[in-house]
């Protein structure tokens, strides 16, 4: 994952994507650390941005952090933290690697290398993944009593494994995850019917999905339709 401003916006607009994300950005301007791990987010984010900005990350997905990193997702939930709070052993060294890369390229690729060195046998828990297929599958929208019965597990134990692998509860996750795919959808259809879209998603009607959407984009349906800002990136 690369992204650049080519000085032409003035900041990212962030949105929940239900990930987590490993993220090194080279302007101090952006008000973050030169290495941060940006945990799952419930709310939209803006980071402001200076002049020319560039930013190389590693997108876990979800589930994935625990394979690198032993720190609770719950405890990096809607924050920014410094890589160097996880892991203070190389994680300056890293920096300065990063750092001293001349392209986007081998930035990516330092990143790998470093991720390989953190790289721990680690047993997936069959019930967490199960739950994410049938999330996936079911583009969120299913209720969480249906999921424990579907994938033979206990709601308070779910929302145990939830909270510690990804950050946040079962039910968040699935309205994380529909509102991405209906999102994606509205930016995909030329002249979208809203009502149409938010029905089929699952939403009760379009007050439901007015509400919902507002949460995690910080703005309405129709204003996406309208089109970014030219003063920011959507991601």
């Amino acid at each position: 994952m690369s992204l650049s401003t080519n000085g032409h916006a003035e900041g990212f607009h962030v949105v929940p994507d239900g990930c987590i994300d490993l993220l090194f950005c080279d302007n101090y301007a952006t008000g973050l650390p030169t290495l941060s791990v940006v945990g799952t987010m419930t709310r939209p984010h803006w980071t402001p941005a200076e002049g020319h900005v560039t930013c190389v990350g590693v997108r876990f997905l979800p589930g994935g952090f625990g394979h690198f990193f032993r720190e609770s997702a719950k405890a990096l939930t809607d924050r920014i933290v410094p890589l160097e709070d996880l892991c203070q052993t190389n994680a300056y060294r890293i920096g300065e690697e990063v750092i001293n890369c001349t392209t986007v390229l081998t930035r990516i690729r330092c990143l790998e290398d470093y991720l390989m060195t953190r790289l721990s046998v680690y047993e997936s828990d069959s019930i967490l993944t199960r739950a994410l297929d049938v999330i996936a599958r079911t583009s969120g929208n299913i209720r969480i009593s249906d999921l424990s019965k579907k994938i033979v597990c206990g709601r308070r134990q779910l929302h145990r494994k939830f909270e510690s692998s990804i950050g946040v509860s079962p039910k968040t996750f699935c309205s994380i995850i529909r509102f991405r795919e209906t999102r994606q959808v509205l930016r995909q259809l030329p002249q979208p019917d809203l009502l149409r879209v938010a029905l089929a998603a699952g939403y009760y009607d379009q007050a439901h999905f007015n509400h919902e959407f507002n949460r995690f984009n910080g703005s309405s349906p129709t204003s996406l339709l309208k089109g970014p800002s030219r003063k920011s990136q959507n991601l």
